[in-house]
């Protein structure tokens, strides 16, 4: 703890160290500052009684230093300044501003000198969408490979002393980025700088993130840190669509935020519209390049066939009716006049068959008269004097007396000497011999 004046500092070493500052009469909180790395001790440097500076000893062989961010080398400078920094090219680092030094930028596909090609992958980049009625911007920074080993290295030992940073030592860091920025002066910042065709912006709450290269990574991993600010604004009236977004600067939040170690020009715009599209816009920090404008339309959305269809057929009713009704009657017609040419033919038939009838019936009575009187004789009788005398051999003809038909009053009842007559008249002997018919058709026996 160092008392200054009226003021006491207190260092915090737990899991989540922090530097306190403490009104000496009421012990009340005045403001704090949290650190990224585990704390064993402090200094402090005031100017003019206010605090400028303090210096933490840390467990990874550092000393961390905690103060107001001050303005690199070559700032304000005249000349040629690429990406927009306020640096001229002759004195900056990092010429096109994509977090890579150009003495060690050579990864790059579409030009010869890497150092004026920026990475669309590690420069700044701004996400834009529209959720119901609230626009959300992300703002994500890329660390130097420098800066991200030194934060790699001071986060590691912060919790737990190994190789690798886990999940609540990252998680420190992210409390860190957010807790010693000015929030209110980059929203503030954020929401001038945006303007909307229809409907005024207001408000905005703002949480930070680490996106990437910290958690479960080594200190010297090629993987740089990534971090983001994202700031959710209200619209107000509601948002109707179509929209269109104005973007009118750059801002800059490096006096007052982490953002002094990063590259923060040029940006990277990825505009998300209501159907999901991403649409990629390169932002250079020039005076005379135009506002980006982002449009936001109404999502269209694909009707079924099935309703296609019954809306085509309720705006077409009326010439579908007539169409159909105009089919109808000449179906009839035609059938109508079908029926008629069957009925002219048929009648047609009818005369024909009559006239047919008529000169048969008149040719088949000609044919009745005309014909032979000797073709259609009397047979004659047969006259053969040897036919009487003529012998036959013919097989014995078994004859038997046909019983008269009994009445009905002669019947009698059958008895069992039936059977013995049966069997008596079948031992009776039939006389065979020669027959010889006479002329006359009567047999006689020799």
């Amino acid at each position: 703890m160092v008392d200054s004046e009226d003021i006491l500092y207190v260092l915090e070493s737990d899991s989540t160290p922090e530097l306190i500052a403490l009104d000496g009469s009421t012990f009340n909180q005045l403001h704090s500052t949290k650190l990224v790395h585990k704390a064993l001790d402090f200094t402090i440097v005031e100017s003019d009684g206010m605090l400028t500076d303090f210096y933490v000893a840390t467990d990874a062989n550092h000393i961390a230093i905690y103060g107001t961010p001050t303005y690199p080398d070559g700032y304000g400078a005249m000349g040629s300044d690429l990406d927009g920094d306020n640096i001229p090219d002759t004195l900056d680092l990092d010429d096109d501003g994509d977090s890579i030094q150009d003495d060690w930028d050579f990864n790059c596909f579409n030009s010869t000198l890497c150092s004026r090609d920026p990475d669309l992958q590690t420069i700044r980049k701004m996400v834009v969408n529209i959720a119901g009625d609230t626009i959300i911007v992300e703002d994500i920074y890329t660390m130097s490979q420098s800066d991200t080993y030194t934060f790699r290295n001071l986060s590691r030992r912060s919790i737990i002393s190994d190789q690798r940073i886990s999940y609540e030592e990252t998680n420190m860091l992210e409390n860190a980025f957010c807790n010693n920025m000015d929030k209110n002066d980059y929203i503030q910042k954020l929401r001038n700088s945006l303007e909307l065709s229809v409907g005024q912006i207001n408000n905005g709450t703002m949480q930070c993130e680490i996106l990437s290269g910290l958690s479960f990574t080594k200190t010297f991993d090629k993987e740089q840190i990534k971090f983001s600010f994202k700031t959710v604004f209200d619209v107000a009236p509601n948002i109707s669509l179509p929209v269109t977004l104005f973007l009118t600067e750059q801002i800059s939040v490096s006096d007052s935020s982490i953002t002094h170690l990063v590259e923060s020009h040029p940006i990277l715009l990825n505009h998300l519209t209501i159907e999901g599209e991403i649409l990629t816009t390169l932002w250079w920090n020039e005076q005379d390049l135009q506002t980006p404008e982002l449009n936001f339309t109404a999502e269209v959305t694909e009707e079924s066939q099935i309703n296609s269809l019954v809306e085509s057929i309720v705006e077409n009713l009326l010439i579908i009716v007539v169409i159909s009704v105009s089919l109808v009657i000449i179906v009839w017609i035609l059938i109508r006049r079908r029926n008629l040419n069957s009925l002219i033919l048929d009648d047609t038939e009818f005369d024909d068959v009559d006239n047919d009838e008529e000169n048969f019936y008149a040719d088949d009575s000609l044919d009745t008269i005309a014909f032979d009187a000797n073709e259609y004789s009397k047979p004659k009788p047969i006259v053969d004097s040897d036919y009487t005398s003529k012998q036959v051999e013919d097989s014995p003809i078994l004859t038997e007396n046909i019983p008269s038909e009994e009445r009905p009053t002669d019947r009698r009842a059958f008895t069992l000497d039936d059977d013995a007559e049966m069997v008596d008249k079948q031992g009776v002997k039939r006389r065979s011999g020669r027959i010889n018919r006479n002329a006359q058709g009567s047999n006689n026996e020799h």
